[in-house]
């Protein structure tokens, strides 16, 4: 059975609409796909109507940009089998889209002055339904031939980047995310555990140990182990930590726009091949 259950749509920064993943999902012969937008629930009302009468299930889901104690870096936290009609959801999904909003008009204020370009709000919003957010001015660098990929434009805005702008807000704290998903039926899954290296985070696995002892404390149920470009040892180490702490395996591509992040190819996991025990809670999924 393939599955996928990390995916995005362009109500964050992802290109395709709901609708068009759903199909994209069909087309890779998958029987299950979480819809999983940065800070938002907007997608997947859409996403759960284009499966109606499909084979293929939608697991309504959300990715939470989070903050720990042990580390100054943001994390994220997957919500799968979400009930997004939950009040403190639906509220953390607007107001993280008002927060993105202003954080986004400045970093392209930022790049307008440091590249000498004139991107405007406008041009940002045709590339998603969603609030704009890095990667949406990185798309618009690269139609100005400003930056040679999406990905080489994305890190002038991460931390240490020449257009990177400090968010006036914290993140929600990963300990009330968690209280949120688990209040809205779902499961918290650290996401994508061996990608956080390459943003120079947790980069070791003593690193990893202490976030995932943190998290383990404040409710985690699982971590997304299994993601493309995986080693060995990252999966050796992931298997590890999850018997350990008795938590469920997930994983999933972070699809975006295999376009510009060709890795990230949706529906890669075959569950002939790969167990994800987060299945095993299908029993837990509540319909939106």
């Amino acid at each position: 059975m393939i599955v996928d259950l990390h995916a995005h749509t362009y109500y964050s920064d992802g290109s395709l609409s709901p609708s068009e993943l759903v199909a994209l999902a069909i087309q890779r012969c998958a029987s299950i796909l979480a819809v999983t937008d940065h800070d938002s629930i907007a997608g997947v009302s859409e996403a759960l109507t284009a499966a109606n009468g499909r084979d293929i299930k939608v697991i309504p889901g959300i990715e939470i940009s989070c903050d720990v104690k042990c580390s100054s870096d943001t994390i994220h936290l997957v919500g799968l089998y979400l009930n997004t009609d939950y009040a403190p959801l639906k509220e953390l999904s607007r107001h993280k889209s008002e927060i993105r909003e202003i954080q986004t008009r400045k970093m392209m204020g930022l790049a307008n002055k440091y590249f000498k370009t004139n991107i405007t709000w406008e041009d940002l919003k045709t590339k998603t339904r969603g609030v704009p957010s890095r990667p949406h001015i990185a798309m618009a660098l690269l139609d100005k031939g400003i930056v040679k990929n999406i990905e080489k434009g994305i890190r002038f805005f991460l931390k240490g980047g020449s257009c990177y702008i400090e968010s006036e807000e914290k993140n929600v704290s990963a300990e009330e995310a968690i209280k949120i998903i688990h209040g809205a039926g779902g499961i918290a899954i650290l996401a994508h555990l061996a990608a956080y290296k390459n943003e120079n985070k947790f980069v070791s696995y003593k690193e990893q140990e202490i976030l995932i002892n943190e998290l383990v404390h404040s409710g985690l149920d699982g971590i997304e182990i299994y993601i493309p470009g995986l080693s060995k040892e990252d999966k050796e180490f992931g298997e590890s930590i999850v018997k350990k702490h008795r938590l469920l395996t997930s994983g999933g591509s972070d699809f975006h726009d295999e376009k510009f992040l060709p890795e990230n190819k949706l529906g890669f996991i075959d569950t002939t091949k790969t167990t994800l025990t987060v299945l095993h809670r299908e029993a837990a999924f509540r319909s939106c």
